[in-house]
């Protein structure tokens, strides 16, 4: 298709190899520049429009960084190792652009398929005690609208503006490096854009790195609160609320037979979004298990200091 736009696609990770090409073909074929900053290339085909730059650390921030220092194209596209994009992507970001936009940004669907677990994990997105109010991302709907907010696993941005106002991502920062980006962007008055059809497939982790994740997320949690990305009050309200659930629910389990109607009590704050139409048996075992993994963060609260991140892979960086 005739792409109208001057884009570069930045990709950190830790490993190149032929998986993560099959996801980003949608580049390649249409001679898009595509720039991978990793660890470690396995990769033995080579492609014109493929640059990779090797470095030794890790830092996903860092990895960015470089990808913008080294870039020259009017817009830069930022994904992640495990998105896929949608076949209609680039004729989207062609229509959208039209508009002089200055970012913009998509939902990012996690993928499903014949595992109970991996389906699990899929829909646990939809829960706002696990994604938080930005919930909306996980889903698909029509657009545009003008977000707070943008994941930096489906990210379009005119590089002039990162460059004219040093805008860089807080290599700092482990999680939470996106909020703290949108924030600066909102800060110069530039909008963030968010449009249904800019959809990308977000391949679901396995259920280690899933809870691995979960448990970093704890383990960063004051320090998002340090640097301002969460409100303080609202943030210990919320950890209030989920031991008084988590309470409820022991209690209910322990002293009482259990019926329909408890059950549906219990679970329903899990639940807020998605899964209405859906069995009780599948509303059962996705509450409980969205009711674990709300609070597997407080493990990172509270053993973070041994916890070490560079444990933490991408499933998309282990080549099968």
């Amino acid at each position: 298709m005739e792409i109208s736009q001057n884009f570069e696609v930045i990709i950190p990770g830790r490993t190149v190899h032929n998986k993560i090409i099959s996801n980003i073909k949608i580049f390649l074929e249409n001679s898009i520049k595509v720039t991978f900053i990793a660890n470690q290339n396995n990769l033995k085909e080579k492609y014109d429009n493929l640059e990779i730059k090797i470095i030794k650390e890790n830092n996903i921030s860092k990895k960015r960084n470089i990808g913008i220092e080294n870039s020259t194209a009017e817009y830069l596209i930022f994904i992640d190792t495990d998105i896929v994009p949608n076949g209609k992507y680039l004729e989207s970001l062609n229509l959208n652009l039209k508009k002089n936009y200055d970012v913009l940004s998509g939902p990012n669907i996690h993928t499903h398929n014949e595992s109970l677990i991996n389906n699990l994990i899929a829909d646990s997105y939809k829960c706002i005690f696990i994604q938080g109010f930005n919930n909306f991302f996980k889903k698909k709907f029509k657009g545009p609208i003008v977000a707070e907010f943008a994941q930096s696993c489906n990210l379009i941005i005119k590089r002039k503006i990162l460059i004219d106002n040093n805008i860089k991502f807080n290599e700092k920062l482990f999680t939470g490096e996106d909020l703290d980006f949108c924030r600066k962007l909102r800060k110069i008055n530039v909008k963030i854009n968010f449009d249904g059809d800019l959809w990308v497939h977000h391949k679901t982790k396995n259920l280690k790195n899933f809870f691995f994740e979960r448990i970093i997320y704890g383990k960063s949690f004051f320090n998002l609160i340090k640097n301002k990305l969460y409100n303080f009050p609202v943030s210990i309200i919320l950890l209030i609320f989920y031991f008084v659930l988590n309470f409820i629910f022991i209690f209910f389990v322990f002293h009482h037979d259990l019926n329909k109607f408890y059950i549906l009590f219990i679970l329903i704050p899990f639940m807020l979004d998605g899964l209405i139409n859906v069995s009780f048996k599948k509303f059962l075992i996705q509450g409980i298990f969205n009711i674990f993994f709300s609070f597997s963060p407080l493990i990172g609260i509270l053993f973070g200091k041994i916890i070490d991140n560079s444990n933490y892979k991408n499933d998309a960086d282990i080549e099968k």
